[in-house]
């Protein structure tokens, strides 16, 4: 289960994976198996998401620790997933999306930027938190976005933020950022799927609004890049 948003975000630089509480068992084991400190390392910088994905050179770059740490963590991934067969979530829909954000979201005082990574089959790699503002805008850029995507090895991003105000309906910031990152996306070979608001009760998809590029247009734009 995640946190609160409130403890995550109060807790965790942006850029970094929205911790689970099921990192604390994590942690715990880690601890004993590579230490204290490499353990607080592995789990700020790589976190959960980047655990169960990185290689051990990965690891050993994002999180500054040893590659021979980082190379025991992988063989023991290996041998537990082998054994566990763990499965990772599918987001093929908003609602399965929204089933994993952080609770408390559209409750905020202040606005949040977050990102749900996913691989090219949809799988849930991490959900990121990417900026943090004030009650109107939360200020980002496509560098804020795209390097924590990027360092989970996601293939696809899902953009989310909440609007205090109690309206989700997107501002004309909204949809000029979003069509922005879609760009900056494509010319990474990261395809921006949505964009959700959340606010009360309610939620907001840019793309059911039409507000986003179509991957013709962005194609189009790119090409002539």
């Amino acid at each position: 289960m995640n946190l609160h948003i409130k403890e995550a975000v109060g807790q965790s630089p942006a850029g970094s994976i929205i911790a689970r509480r099921e990192e604390v068992r994590i942690a715990d084991s880690l601890s004993a198996f590579v230490g204290r400190s490499a353990t607080t390392k592995l789990m700020r910088w790589a976190g959960h998401a980047g655990l169960r994905h990185m290689s051990a050179p990965e690891l050993a770059a994002v999180a500054g620790v040893e590659e021979r740490v980082a190379r025991r963590i992988v063989a023991a991934r290996e041998v537990f997933d082998t054994l566990s067969g763990l499965a990772t979530p599918r987001v093929t829909s908003n609602d399965a999306l929204l089933a994993h954000l952080p609770p408390g979201l559209s409750l905020l005082e202040h606005e949040v930027l977050l990102g749900a990574a996913l691989s090219a089959s949809l799988e849930l790699r991490a959900m990121l938190l990417l900026a943090q503002g004030g009650a109107s805008h939360a200020c980002v850029t496509p560098r804020d976005v795209f390097v924590p995507v990027i360092r989970v090895g996601a293939s696809a991003l899902v953009l989310v933020h909440n609007h205090p105000s109690g309206d989700p309906t997107p501002s004309a910031e909204d949809v000029r950022l979003t069509n922005v990152l879609t760009r900056a996306g494509a010319l990474l070979g990261l395809r921006v799927l949505d964009h959700l608001i959340v606010a009360g009760n309610r939620v907001e998809s840019l793309l059911d609004l039409g507000l986003m590029l179509s991957e013709e247009e962005v194609e189009k734009e790119c090409g002539h890049a």
